[in-house]
């Protein structure tokens, strides 16, 4: 009887066993899926096409390499109006409500152009460089990186030659690297180039086209750009694409209108835009992983708070937390939500100096991975504690923009930060600085 219990005993034991690691290999296998490692993905890249240029271009071998690639997107929406016609009401011819550049990604006429571009509009036309135009429509889009991704109708790709674009890898771009944009500019006809070079790496963007998370990641350059480029690729000289055109500094942006380019342009890195599409073609959305945080950047108050004599620039601030966000669940706490002054120092290791830090390492892992954060509390006894947090799926955005400081909700609904120049009250001192 007790060689049976024994025998019962270790039975169970090993199906107990048997069953963990099935579950760790179903988390793993999930993990390596929300990284896009997946069969499903016809995103063409520069490592899959056979024939890429070993050398550099010249700009016009370039220009005529890549433009039958490229296409103009024109987005329309109907115009209702309280006009009669002979006493008829009707809806009358559309207006365009929205226009840029896209690029072919794939051999099956999937299109990458930018959110914005055709974010609100229902009737989507790309028109290839001989002229002709097609309907097209959303496979997919995501506002947090600013993209979407188009399919033309079957009629583009039985009558055009579609030549996909390769996509390069971004993570090899350097300071002081040239590259090119190609699209229409203020709705031109026709593709024109400009050149210029990588002027920073992991660039921040304050302005907030379409999302309350900050854009940190983004390629800075002196290519110019204008409106119309939107969506276009930014290309190395051999035709790859590293980049998708998005944002422009303008020199008056409190009047846009009567305002030109500084010659500074922001793009969305390849590698987001191949984890993005591929995800998009996969599983229908594409999947951020997210903390649940309100930060900010370190500044000389905080310092002082901490203890410190000295101003030590390093570290983010936890200005709030949600309280069902993952961040709230493993028990962070803020100055805004709980009335604690806490800081991160770092994230697996890696010492987080500001808040494009921690956004590009949490944009580097995926849905369901865990990390460790070390942070500084200051809530009676302070302390440094290192807290594991399990990354959730970033809720769909709610954007609240204030008139003058620019505020922006970036908790799904239970925070609010300031952009610029914004400041609370906490701990008897005053915080201020930037908190996207």
């Amino acid at each position: 009887m007790n060689n049976l219990m024994v025998i019962s005993i270790l039975i169970i034991t090993i199906i107990l066993v048997l069953a963990m690691v099935s579950i760790l290999m179903t988390d793993a296998f999930a993990a390596d899926n929300n990284r896009s490692n997946n069969t499903n993905c016809t995103i063409t890249s520069s490592k899959s096409v056979s024939g890429q240029p070993t050398k550099d271009l010249s700009l016009t071998e370039l220009f005529n390499a890549v433009r039958g690639s490229v296409v103009d997107i024109n987005a329309i929406t109907p115009v209702h109006d309280n006009l009669y016609i002979n006493g008829t009401p009707g809806t009358f011819p559309a207006s365009s409500s929205g226009g840029g550049t896209g690029f072919i990604v794939d051999t099956a006429g999937h299109v990458i152009t930018n959110f914005h571009v055709v974010k609100n509009n229902t009737d989507i036309t790309v028109t290839f460089p001989d002229g002709n135009r097609y309907p097209a429509a959303i496979i997919g889009e995501d506002s947090y990186t600013d993209l979407a991704l188009l399919q033309v109708s079957q009629a583009a790709w039985e009558q055009e030659q579609i030549k996909p674009l390769p996509l390069g890898d971004s993570s090899f771009l350097q300071i002081g690297q040239p590259v090119v944009a190609v699209g229409s500019p203020s709705g031109a006809t026709r593709e024109s180039m400009t050149a210029g070079i990588i002027s920073q790496i992991n660039g921040t963007s304050s302005d907030q086209l379409t999302s309350s998370y900050l854009s940190s990641n983004l390629i800075e350059h002196s290519a110019l750009i204008w409106h119309g480029n939107s969506g276009g690729p930014l290309l190395n000289m051999k035709g790859q694409v590293v980049g998708v055109n998005e944002l422009l500094v303008l020199t008056n942006p409190v009047n846009p209108v009567e305002s030109g380019p500084t010659g500074l342009g922001f793009s969305i890195p390849s590698n987001t835009v191949t984890k993005v599409g591929c995800q998009i073609l996969t599983y229908g959305r594409a999947m951020h992983p997210y903390l649940g945080m309100l930060v900010g950047n370190m500044d000389a108050q905080v310092a002082q708070a901490m203890g410190g004599t000295g101003y030590n620039p390093r570290g983010v601030v936890v200005d709030a937390v949600g309280k069902i966000d993952p961040a709230g669940l493993a028990g962070i706490k803020g100055i805004l939500s709980d009335h604690v002054l806490s800081v991160i120092l770092s994230v697996d290791g890696k010492q987080v100096g500001q808040m494009s830090d921690l956004n590009n390492y949490v944009d580097s892992k995926a849905v369901g991975d865990n990390v460790v954060l070390t942070v500084f509390v200051k809530g009676g006894n302070p302390s440094v504690q290192n807290i594991n947090v399990k990354l959730g799926e970033r809720p769909a955005p709610f954007i609240s923009y204030s008139s003058q400081a620019g505020a922006v909700n970036t908790l799904g609904g239970s925070a609010t930060r300031t952009c610029e120049g914004g400041g609370h009250s906490v701990l008897g001192g005053a915080v201020n600085g930037s908190r996207c």
